[in-house]
């Protein structure tokens, strides 16, 4: 019994402590998977994504007009 205890006990405690066998290994992946943040990149990203939203808006604006010109002038043929 003891061993059906121990063995799943000591294997969770192997495995979530890195700094015991594979400590690099865990910190090299961890640098991949998560660089750290440079801001001028970030603030290069954020402004490229207020270009496209602005963009975007004009477009629907556009579009929006185009249907609304449509529609009037329709209901003036009507009448």
């Amino acid at each position: 019994m003891a061993c059906y205890v121990s063995f799943p006990v000591g294997a969770f405690y192997c495995f979530n402590r890195p700094e015991l066998f594979f400590e690099q290994d865990v910190i090299d992946v961890k640098r991949k998977l998560y660089p750290k943040v440079d801001p001028e990149k970030t603030a290069e990203f954020k402004n490229e994504m207020r270009e496209i939203q602005a963009k975007q808006a004009d477009r629907e604006l556009q579009l929006q007009m185009q249907l609304y010109e449509k529609k009037k002038s329709g209901l003036l043929q009507h009448e």
